[in-house]
């Protein structure tokens, strides 16, 4: 009866103490297991001396990483694919299908901006009291200021000479060159004060009734070209030109005898 109840507690003993075995990860891979926060994310370098194999459990993520041999990475991975997305206009939200059944949700609320378009005209414009700003007003009474040297930065400004502007066309259409200095070659143009200073003896501004005196006109030729040269005054020098009635005056006053000689 003794020997029963000897056995009896040996077998009883025994159960316990197996019901008591824990097995570890040293147990089943032969590596060091750690355990903190050091480690959050794949990638990381410490706390460095590990070996390969070694693990790491996030304490606070319940994440397990092991080390490769350079840094801390996640013991497995699953590429899940996208199947789909729905995008709801009214509350902003992207809703990611994944391949396991799943989804995501991503409120993209914060990227969105309202706009609303009243078609709006510009009302005014002008220059600042400052004289340094070009100040718009739209039809809601909005100013909106743009600095002039900005606007100076962006205009193109096209130096050309006259005789590149002259090439493109010499039609002025009706404006006036001004400010042209006083011509001293030919070719020069000439201003109006240059013109008005030449034009001060034709008292009329006539060219075609220009004074000049007969030597002026004889100078530059004498034939008359059939043409009666009338107005004439009496001659009384020797070398005056005389007139048809001053010729004609002569004509018959040679009062000579006709002596007849005898033969």
């Amino acid at each position: 009866m003794k020997k029963s109840i000897v056995a009896l507690l040996f077998l009883l003993f025994t159960g316990i103490a197996f019901s008591q075995t824990t097995v570890t990860l040293q147990d089943q891979c032969n590596c060091e297991v750690l355990k903190g926060t050091d480690v959050s994310s794949t990638g990381a370098v410490s706390p460095t001396g590990a070996d390969m194999g070694d693990i790491y459990v996030n304490t606070n993520t319940g994440t397990i990483y092991f080390w490769d041999g350079d840094s801390w990475e996640l013991t497995s991975t699953d590429d899940q694919q996208l199947t789909g997305f729905t995008f709801d206009g009214t509350t902003n939200t992207l809703t990611l299908s994944l391949e396991n059944g799943g989804s995501a949700n991503v409120d993209l609320s914060s990227l969105s901006d309202s706009l609303t378009d009243t078609n709006t005209t510009v009302a005014s414009f002008g220059i600042d009291g400052t004289n340094t700003n070009l100040v718009i007003t739209d039809s809601e009474g909005n100013t909106y200021s743009v600095a002039l040297a900005d606007l100076a930065a962006l205009i193109n400004t096209d130096d050309q000479t006259l005789a590149e502007v002259l090439a493109d066309g010499n039609d002025g259409g009706g404006s006036a060159i001004t400010n042209i200095a006083d011509p001293t070659n030919a070719q020069d143009a000439a201003t109006k004060a240059y013109v008005d200073a030449l034009d001060t003896d034709d008292a009329d501004a006539d060219p075609l009734n220009e004074i000049q005196n007969i030597e002026e006109v004889l100078t530059d030729g004498n034939d008359a070209n059939g043409l009666v040269l009338t107005g004439l005054g009496a001659p009384t020098a020797a070398s005056d030109a005389a007139t048809k009635a001053y010729v004609d005056a002569l004509d018959g006053t040679d009062d000579q005898d006709l002596g007849i000689g005898s033969g």
